[in-house]
């Protein structure tokens, strides 16, 4: 389960996409620690299963905040937190012996529509957009994520 067939969609801390053309261990992109599925939506409009993946240790280890890539999983469904470091979106079938499964045509269409606007509402690009209630409304978000504090650890003592 660890090679994601092309393609993968990448979207980096500093907002920039970059679709995926060949097979890679996309836990190369994130980083050593390991990879977490951020579970999204399938939508009629896009045929096809996915899910996202995330550093699992990427808040505790200070990377920094991902706010594009934290509007685009929030956008298509996930967890509404920040998520620091790379993001990647790969095609996924759910089930026994679930795996990664390209992207659709219709998936990667879907994810740079909302990279675009989650650009925008993170303030990275001024055109005018197709959608300019959930960019209003994805600023509110944006600003959130930029200022949560980075969580810490607490280790207890038992005695």
């Amino acid at each position: 389960m660890t090679i994601a067939p092309a393609p993968y969609a990448l979207i980096t801390p500093e907002g920039d996409l970059t679709i995926g053309d060949q097979a890679v261990d996309f836990r190369d992109l994130l980083g050593p620690e390991g990879a977490a599925r951020v579970p999204l939506r399938s939508y009629a409009s896009v045929r096809g299963e996915w899910a996202g993946w995330v550093n699992d240790c990427s808040l505790l280890n200070g990377m920094p905040h991902n706010v594009v890539g934290s509007l685009v999983l929030l956008g298509f469904g996930g967890v509404a937190q920040p998520y620091a470091g790379p993001v990647v979106l790969t095609g996924w079938e759910w089930g026994y012996g679930s795996e990664l499964r390209p992207l659709r045509v219709e998936q990667i269409d879907a994810i740079r529509a909302l990279h675009a606007d989650a650009r925008r509402a993170a303030d990275l690009d001024d055109s005018p957009s197709p959608t300019p209630g959930w960019v209003v409304e994805a600023r509110k978000v944006a600003a959130e994520i930029r200022a949560m504090p980075t969580p810490g650890i607490t280790f207890g003592v038992i005695s």
